[in-house]
């Protein structure tokens, strides 16, 4: 008898340390997957002189346009500078070393998921004085293949809408159909590039909007839906 109350406490401990490990398994998979869906950014590049040579040790400033917060590193050996999470709107970045002008590239829109690249070039001549370049750049996601869209406000206000139901605009875009069969599909839902609705993936401030019913039988593959004007 207490050889079959060891066995029993044995296999109870098990089944305990197993469950114990699944659910730190389950915690940690979790918390990769809304790491990896803040609405967040990157803005790298390289600081280099007007012959292309770079710059190493220059200081480097970010400026957020909308809340006017700044902030500051310095480019490696290789002229390197990386500004890495930072929250998607408008930014200047602005660059001096010593026996440079100071130089700032004005209007840079950082999207959801952007990894941007900007390269800043500095003329010689005193620190005190700034070269302004007021264009757009023309940024390019060297270090990552996914292809994407962002509809601005501008486009949300001036498209018609079933019911002002914003999930329909993305049906407008490239390479994206409406769901045939989905229970979502009186609600918006899209197939992108031949991927089933199901695995879309509704992100509402970086936090999981996506319903949790499989067959979506609250007739969305999302939860909350603000209106377009909250866009």
């Amino acid at each position: 008898m207490k050889k079959l109350h060891k066995s029993i406490w044995r296999a109870l401990f098990g089944m305990r340390l197993a469950s114990a490990l699944l659910c730190l398994l389950c915690m940690t998979q979790a918390s990769k997957v809304v790491y990896a869906q803040m609405d967040q950014g990157t803005i790298t590049g390289v600081v280099q002189d007007s012959t292309g040579a770079v710059i190493p040790g220059a200081t480097v400033t970010l400026t957020n346009n909308g809340t006017g917060l700044a902030l500051t590193t310095t480019t490696d050996k290789s002229g390197i500078y990386i500004f890495s999470p930072i929250k998607i709107g408008t930014y200047t970045v602005n660059a001096g070393s010593p026996g440079f002008k100071e130089t700032s590239q004005e209007h840079i829109q950082l999207n959801v998921g952007d990894r941007l690249n900007v390269v800043l070039s500095l003329s010689p001549g005193a620190a005190s004085q700034t070269v302004t370049v007021s264009t757009a750049p023309a940024l390019l996601q060297t270090q990552s293949s996914a292809v994407e869209q962002t509809l601005s406000t501008r486009t949300v206000n001036a498209t018609p809408l079933n019911g002002r139901n914003w999930v329909y605009i993305a049906q407008l875009t490239a390479g994206v159909d409406p769901a045939a069969g989905s229970r979502g599909a009186g609600k918006g839902d899209f197939e992108a590039n031949g991927q089933d609705a199901g695995q879309n993936n509704f992100i509402l401030d970086g936090v999981d909007n996506n319903t949790s019913v499989v067959d979506f039988l609250n007739g969305a593959s999302f939860v909350v839906r603000p209106p377009p004007d909250a866009l």
